[in-house]
């Protein structure tokens, strides 16, 4: 059985457990048309913007 997360790397790992947050509001609104606050926007936002400069030259 291959374990794929040993593959992954720390920086990319940390990167996609960062993300459940962001999926959550993503899925919440799409699913049951809950439209996140600004505050939540802001912060999803945020979190976006720091994985994708984490993930600059990672590979």
């Amino acid at each position: 059985m291959k374990t794929y997360h040993k593959d992954l790397g720390p920086i990319t790992a940390s990167s996609i457990s960062i993300l459940v947050p962001v999926f959550a509001f993503l899925f919440a609104y799409l699913m049951l048309d809950r439209v996140p606050t600004p505050m939540e926007a802001l912060g999803s936002a945020i979190t976006l913007i720091g994985v994708l400069l984490s993930q600059v030259g990672v590979r």
